[in-house]
């Protein structure tokens, strides 16, 4: 399994980051001084979501190199080559979180426009959103090819405007204060139970997909 994360990360990086990180880092550096609290609150939304489904651009590399077809040569599983896959894009969600969310916390010392709570709320909620997109992505991908992102885009940037609007149209801080009465306890248990879940379900349909495309 790590040739295979090696490889796709390669890929991904070779033809497609290594240009664009030194363009993002300081394209978002700068706006977040520029606009502060409004820019990094969609930064921990959009940033992940953007950056873990670059994976989605390896299944066009699939495609070029017949990649499935040299599949059917190596002595690999299928769980092997969609746990690869899954866990450079649970690499790349978390490195992309953990930028964002550091950036926001520069800006809530420099600046404190907002609670550190509401920094903290876009960070996971920005996690969570990605995580779900991705999930989606990977059997989608594996059915579709690169088209996969196309079909899970579309109800995922709904769902992210709605609460980007809602979060700049309605009183925040009283729906934090409600939220901050549950237990957190119950939220870590939901939260975990339906993440497994739906890691669960990504994978064995991934899998599933895969495996008849290299067999037919």
């Amino acid at each position: 399994m790590l040739g295979l994360l090696i490889r796709d990360g390669k890929v991904l990086y070779e033809r497609y980051m290594k240009k664009t990180i030194p363009m993002v880092l300081g394209i978002t550096i700068l706006m977040c001084f520029l606009l502060r609290f409004a820019f990094g609150s969609t930064l921990s939304i959009l940033l992940p979501m953007s950056l873990s489904t670059l994976v989605a651009n390896v299944f066009t590399e699939d495609e070029k190199d017949n990649w499935f077809k040299y599949l059917k040569t190596l002595p690999v599983r299928t769980i092997e080559v969609v746990g690869a896959r899954f866990i450079l894009t649970m690499i790349l969600l978390f490195i992309s979180v953990l930028y964002a969310f550091i950036l926001n916390m520069i800006l809530f010392v420099i600046f404190k426009e907002q609670e550190f709570e509401l920094y903290l709320i876009f960070s996971i909620v920005g996690f969570i959103i990605s995580l779900i997109v991705d999930l989606m992505m990977l059997p989608a991908c594996y059915k579709f090819g690169s088209n996969g992102i196309s079909i899970v885009s579309l109800p995922i940037i709904l769902l992210v405007s709605g609460f980007l609007y809602i979060s700049k149209n309605s009183d925040i801080s009283s729906i934090l204060m409600y939220l901050m009465t549950i237990p957190k306890s119950t939220y870590i248990l939901i939260i975990l139970f339906l993440m497994l879940m739906f890691i669960f379900i990504s994978i064995f349909l991934s899998a599933k997909i895969l495996k008849k495309k290299i067999l037919y």
